[in-house]
């Protein structure tokens, strides 16, 4: 490279080519020169290393086998909106005790809206809950609230861990819902609920495979046959909900779960609730569960 420049700078002086002053062509030639002694070109040893995009939120697979993993903590601008709205009471009829939680209304995003803007937090108050919450936790949980209508407001109450974050929370075109909630100070602690919400029938049934082995049968007439999950203890509550724990890969943690499901004439639904979390936190995941396990033991006839 040394070389061709010196040749080029004789060529234009023999040649008389006086276009460029000799000022400026020593400046250039001190440059290319520079550049030749720094820099050899893109070689084997310095090619650059090619990376897809890196993932901003959660990734779970369609049968949950990967809740409570993160690719990547997203930005804090990506993460849905959550506004606190006051408070609801949860009142045990059995106990007589009352817990007052802060409710917290999530902004979910939009597949389609249908030309109605869904509001973010309830247009009127709450009414009391019907639940049992034990005072001892009523500091260490909160109410979210996130609406789920598409056409009109539908909310749906959750209770969770208080001081979690919703990192997801969407609503398909097709009224199916997913919303995940994550421990800021630990990424592997994450609450998820999903619901197909009668949309996509060949998603319901794959699951209903997947979390109801006595359905699998079922599901294969039916042309989706489930995938066989490994669970570490799986209690059948009533012929519509299923309690579950799976193995997680750090054994300071756990993973709980709920599952419902639902089919009649040729219809299907299914929804999950998840929870990951320390061991120690087991009492509080039960709580949260058992919440879930409330909404749904009348067959979901709160919808």
């Amino acid at each position: 490279m040394k070389k061709r420049v010196m040749n080029f700078i004789r060529i234009m002086v023999r040649k008389k080519i006086y276009i460029v002053s000799i000022s400026i062509l020593l400046a250039l030639v001190s440059t290319l020169l520079a550049a030749c002694s720094t820099h050899d070109g893109i070689t084997e040893a310095n090619k650059p290393e090619l990376k897809g995009p890196a993932a901003d939120y959660p990734k779970t697979e369609a049968n949950g086998d990967a809740v409570g993993s993160i690719a990547a903590s997203p930005e804090e601008s990506q993460l849905p909106k959550m506004v606190e709205h006051g408070t609801v009471t949860f009142h045990s009829a059995e106990s007589g005790s009352e817990v007052k939680l802060p409710l917290l209304a999530i902004a979910a995003k939009y597949g389609v809206t249908a030309g109605f803007t869904p509001p973010v937090l309830p247009s009127s108050p709450l009414p009391e809950v019907l639940f049992f919450i034990p005072k001892d936790q009523a500091d260490q949980l909160a109410a979210f609230w996130v609406n789920v209508g598409i056409a009109e407001e539908h909310g749906l109450l959750l209770i969770g861990p208080r001081g979690w974050r919703p990192v997801e929370a969407g609503v398909g075109a097709d009224g199916s819902v997913g919303i995940t909630l994550e421990n800021p100070k630990d990424s592997q602690e994450t609450l998820t609920y999903s619901d197909t919400y009668g949309g996509c029938q060949g998603c319901a049934i794959f699951q209903i495979a997947a979390y109801f082995p006595s359905l699998r049968k079922w599901a294969e007439d039916q042309g989706f046959p489930g995938e066989g999950m490994k669970f570490q203890q799986q209690t059948l509550l009533n012929p519509y909900i299923m309690a579950y724990s799976k193995e997680h890969a750090d054994q300071n943690y756990e993973i709980n779960g709920v599952a419902y499901q639902q089919h009649e004439q040729g219809n299907a639904w299914f929804r999950r609730e998840e929870m990951s979390s320390m061991a120690a936190n087991h009492r509080l995941a039960t709580t949260v569960l058992n919440y879930f396990v409330k909404l749904y033991s009348n067959n979901g006839s709160n919808d």
